[in-house]
């Protein structure tokens, strides 16, 4: 669990014996869900002798929202939580792993995010009809600071 930039926190966990499962959590102040996510494929990818990670086939981050704009407000931070994901976690940035963690910053990951409450014909929420696109946002939160 790690505080994020505006004041949300960030849960995490994984699958037991399986840590490339991993699901995640975002949630306010008051305790509302503001995105729930599944992870497959991210964890450690980028061994420690390595520059350039790319995403197996199988890799993505499927996250889901019932408001859009929680998507501004904490994809900065789901985006390091998933470049620490990419490192194995407990990076030291800035210090010495600040090289890492930038190169991992700056790959892209395979993320969709969807609406809740979009729901099509048959009752299906995972489809392009409920997809949501990314906002742009800054890349101002630090891989270092999720450890586990």
């Amino acid at each position: 669990m790690r505080d994020v930039t505006n004041g949300n926190v960030l849960v995490w966990g994984f699958q037991p014996h399986n840590a490339q499962v991993q699901s995640l959590a975002v949630v306010n102040r008051q305790g509302a869900v503001q995105v729930l996510g599944i992870v497959d494929g991210l964890y450690l990818s980028l061994p420690s002798g390595k520059t350039r990670w790319e995403p197996g086939k199988d890799a993505r981050i499927a996250l889901f929202v019932r408001d859009p704009a929680a998507l501004t407000q904490n994809l900065s931070a789901i985006r390091a939580w998933a470049a620490a994901s990419v490192l194995g976690f407990n990076q030291d940035c800035p210090g010495k792993d600040q090289a890492r963690c930038q190169t991992a910053l700056k790959q892209p990951l395979p993320i969709q995010a969807y609406n809740l409450n979009c729901r099509t014909a048959n009752g299906k929420i995972i489809n392009q009809h409920c997809a949501v696109p990314l906002p742009q946002v800054p890349g101002n939160v630090s891989p270092g600071l999720f450890w586990q």
